[in-house]
């Protein structure tokens, strides 16, 4: 499944540590400053709790499973990443 990370820093330090701690939790696309998508089998809840671990108390993480049906203009490259992982989508959780 695709999990969504919308994020919004404190101090643009952290973002590295994010970063890493996203990316070790399966193939993700960091398109726009705050956002991240992870194709994983990871729950939202798991990845919250591991990302919460990163960051200070001044900022905020939140994330949500990315329906079957979503729609909006993203980069090529976005597009192209999402497509080369679509079965992630597809898969339940657990499953992927």
């Amino acid at each position: 499944m695709f999990l969504l990370v919308m994020c919004e820093l404190h101090s643009p330090a952290v973002l590295p540590q994010l970063r890493e701690a996203v990316e070790g939790h399966g193939p993700a696309c960091h398109f726009f400053d705050s956002f991240f998508l992870v194709a994983t089998d990871k729950s939202p809840r798991d990845l919250q709790t591991a990302l919460h671990l990163c960051i200070d108390g001044k900022s905020f993480v939140y994330v949500s499973q990315l329906a079957h049906e979503h729609t909006g203009y993203l980069p090529k490259e976005v597009r192209d990443w999402m497509a080369s992982h679509r079965e992630s989508i597809l898969s339940p959780p657990g499953k992927s």
